[in-house]
Formats: structure tokens, sequence, C-alpha cells
């Protein structure tokens, strides 16, 4: 078991590592070089408070929070305190990219459940208001953009909204 834990630590400084070269929206136009896939990376904050519960390492549990600050607090992310990705439209997303929303939620309860204070909570909540208030049609569908007004609705919007909504539990 030792075994599998270190390899789990060794993985988890490389995964560190790769986190830090993931394009944001804020680096992407403070090096000049904009990325049409910018949009916040959920996937490594469960990842890293996974592997924070599994070691034990609180270097992982940090460098998770690390991330989400940024993220959450990103003004180029968060246009008057909701997430959107940059360069969403009405109609726009493709087949896959409103899911992306979501699975940021999804990751970042991972890690708000994780920290006794739930730091994250209170943003959770004011996406899932938001969405809740701005973002349905008469059908309780839910669009792309959760700051409203609502566009349209597909399976990659919905799937979206209902990880935002389990989010908060």
């Amino acid at each position: 078991m030792r075994a599998i834990l270190r390899t789990a630590a060794g993985s988890a400084i490389l995964l560190a590592a790769l986190v830090s070269t993931i394009p944001t929206a804020a680096n992407a136009v403070t090096h000049g070089h904009p990325h049409r896939d910018c949009s916040p990376s959920g996937v490594p904050l469960a990842a890293l408070t996974e592997l924070y519960r599994a070691t034990g390492d609180d270097r992982l549990l940090a460098k998770a929070q690390q991330l989400a600050d940024a993220s959450t607090t990103s003004t180029s992310l968060n246009d008057n305190g909701i997430l959107h990705d940059p360069g969403e439209k009405p109609g726009g997303g493709g087949a896959d990219g409103p899911s992306f929303k979501g699975i940021y939620a999804r990751d970042l309860a991972v890690l708000d459940s994780a920290i006794t204070t739930r730091p994250y909570s209170g943003y959770l909540n004011r996406q899932a208001d938001s969405a809740y208030a701005n973002d349905r049609n008469a059908a309780g569908q839910y669009g792309l953009m959760w700051a409203g007004p609502f566009d349209k609705s597909d399976a990659a919007r919905q799937q979206s909204a209902l990880d935002l909504m389990n989010a908060t539990y």
C-alpha cells in the first residue's frame, strides 16, 4: 500500500507541474498567445484533491486551492461573478463545449468538500442561483450562459446545469 501511495504522490507532483502549464484566459492575454480553449478546468482540482485524500500530502490540497482561487476570482472567467467561457455567445459552444463549466463546478465541489471551511460553496451557490434565475426557458431547460439569457437547450447544456446543481448539494 505504501508503494501505491508513493506512486500516487509522485504522480501528484507531476500533475501539479503539468497543471501550472494549463493555458488560462488570464495568461493567454498576458503572454500575447490567445487560446481558443481557455475554459477553467476542474479536472486538476478533483485529481489533486483525491491524491491529497490518498496521501495526506497538504501540498496537493494547497495547489488545488491555489488553482481554484485563481479561477474563481478571475475577472476574465467570471463576468460580474458568474462563470463564463471566454468567447461564450448565444447558440455557441459546439457539441461538448457547454459541458466544461458543469465539469468545473462538479470538480470544484470535490475540492470544496475536502476543506472544513467550505470556501467555494458561496461561489457555487451564486452560479446555481444565477443559472436558475436567468438561464432557463418555460420548460425548465437550461442554456449556455448561466448569467443569461437562455439561448437554446441541448444535452451538453443540460448536463452542465445538472452538474452545477449537484455541486451545490
